[in-house]
């Protein structure tokens, strides 16, 4: 459970990478509530962890592999360039109400990929950071969702109802960052 929880400060921090490495402004303004969520995930783990017990793993193995991926970077690099499109596209069509629609569904999939569609719209001056922001809270959301749905399907709904209030945590985290800011 704490590994679970401990994973989304590595979400969080790609998060980060990401919008920023696309556009600075708009990182500027999720600072705080990318912070407030990664202090959250962390705050989460140590207590899931504490809960736990040290040593409750069952001591298997972790499976072996490498780090670094080539497959799974040029997988990457097509979703966020079909999203970018997608979000692009429902965006002049439908306008902000399309963008946090996109940002939704994209987020479903992967929450790194609709926040580097958003940040890609603020850069292209299609979108301001302020408008950016809460469709990237929307896909971090959203992405939260599946995250419960794939933790119900691997490990059923005891470990999901374990798993959804260190989410929970950290979605306000995040949102009362954003409001704050």
């Amino acid at each position: 459970m704490a590994g679970a929880l401990l994973s989304n400060i590595a979400t969080v921090l790609m998060l980060a990478v990401v919008v920023g490495a696309l556009s600075m402004p708009t990182l500027k303004l999720l600072a705080v509530p990318l912070s407030a969520a990664g202090v959250a995930a962390l705050v989460a783990a140590l207590v899931s962890r504490g809960r736990d017990g040290v040593g409750s793993a069952d001591g298997a193995a972790v499976a072996p592999g490498r780090p670094f991926e080539p497959r799974q970077a040029v997988l990457f690099a097509v979703v966020v360039a079909a999203i970018l499109l997608l979000a692009t596209l429902v965006h002049r069509w439908l306008g902000d109400t399309g963008l946090m629609a996109a940002a939704a569904v994209s987020g479903l999939a992967d929450v790194h990929a609709a926040s580097a569609s958003v940040a890609q719209l603020v850069v292209a001056g299609q979108a301001t950071p302020h408008e950016a922001q809460w469709p990237i809270a929307l896909a971090l959301f959203t992405n939260s969702c599946s995250k419960l749905l794939m933790a119900w399907l691997r490990g059923g709904s005891p470990y999901a109802l374990r798993l959804l209030p260190g989410l929970a945590l950290i979605l306000a985290a995040y949102a009362l960052g954003a409001w704050l800011a």
